[in-house]
């Protein structure tokens, strides 16, 4: 019988020499990241208000959605935002509480926006399939932080007394374990970890692309 031929062992360093990147690759993305974080965390400072201001939205619209308020405002007060909630009617009912009455919090959305200027400097060390990813990360991004500004917003109204006497907002244990994990979420992993997922989701599709600078 003819002996079948064998591919040959490929060559030291030649796997997947596409997809993994060479340490020197790594070292270069870190600098460059670093490098950039030096632009992008400043810039993001200086427009933490408008940013802040978008992040108040989409947490007014949460609180609206799933609150029991019927009407949410949000004001913004340098980079924080303060949220007016006018309770409805069945809070009114079980409170003894005017119509029109409203109630205050502030809260400051840099801690879950953060993560905008980390995306931007991973954008910047290294190029994304596309830049429409880029957008839509950004997007994100800004949602998840809303979620977790709404999350804290309510933790605070918890704490808000009515003019009787007793909190303005009592969740129940399930409830108040789903905010408290939701703003740990936003202001721990949203920052930190959900820029790296979004620059990895706006990279996929440049496939045996090293990680270039």
């Amino acid at each position: 019988m003819a002996r079948l031929a064998e591919d040959p062992a490929p060559a030291r360093g030649a796997i997947d020499a596409g997809i993994v990147p060479a340490p020197r690759h790594i070292a270069r993305f870190v600098l460059a990241t670093l490098a950039w974080s030096v632009i992008s965390f400043p810039l993001w400072f200086l427009s933490s208000g408008p940013i802040s201001a978008v992040a108040g939205w989409i947490a007014a619209r949460a609180i609206e959605a799933v609150g029991p308020v019927d009407a949410t405002r949000t004001t913004l007060r340098g980079s924080h935002v303060v949220f007016e909630v006018q309770p409805d009617a069945t809070l009114r009912y079980r409170e003894h509480l005017p119509v029109g009455m409203s109630f205050e919090i502030e809260a400051d959305p840099r801690k879950q926006t953060v993560g905008l200027a980390f995306f931007l400097a991973l954008v910047a060390a290294a190029r994304p399939s596309r830049w429409w990813k880029v957008v839509a990360g950004i997007a994100g991004l800004l949602a998840l932080a809303g979620l977790g500004v709404a999350c804290e917003a309510a933790l605070g109204f918890a704490t808000v007394s009515t003019p009787a006497g007793a909190p303005l907002f009592r969740p129940g244990a399930v409830a108040g374990s789903a905010l408290a994990l939701g703003y740990q979420l936003g202001t721990l992993l949203v920052p930190t970890l959900a820029p790296i997922g979004a620059w990895l989701w706006a990279r996929s599709g440049r496939r045996n692309a090293p990680i270039d600078t």
